[in-house]
């Protein structure tokens, strides 16, 4: 997803420590079971558009946090705007619960 390295530095930005799945291969394309298989180690996010990552977390119960994007085709900046407004109300829903979603009304507790 192009606009989530830009997002990766909001959250750097915000106190976070954050990266982008990139860094985890040197492959072109990084699977998604290496994802979850990353993420799980830890106290990881992952920031999604992606359905199947719910779908794995509805079946298998990982990733353990989501972060759901459901904002359709948006610009970067209107992306970034969303995260930085709801930044703090996604952290405190994640201490509670494990997906959320972000679309352009705010954000919204799944699972």
């Amino acid at each position: 997803m192009n606009n989530f390295p830009l997002l990766v530095n909001v959250l750097i930005g915000k106190g976070y420590e954050a990266t982008h799945v990139t860094t985890l291969s040197t492959d072109r394309r990084v699977s998604d079971s290496l994802i979850v298989q990353q993420s799980s180690g830890g106290e990881f996010v992952i920031v999604t558009k992606d359905v199947d990552f719910l779908n794995s977390y509805l079946v298998k119960g990982l990733p353990k946090k989501i972060i759901y994007v459901a904002t359709g085709n948006i610009k970067n900046r209107e992306l970034l705007s969303l995260f930085r407004q709801h930044i703090l109300e996604i952290t405190y829903q994640l201490d509670v619960y494990n997906v959320v979603e972000i679309n352009k009304f705010g954000v919204h507790i799944l699972y």
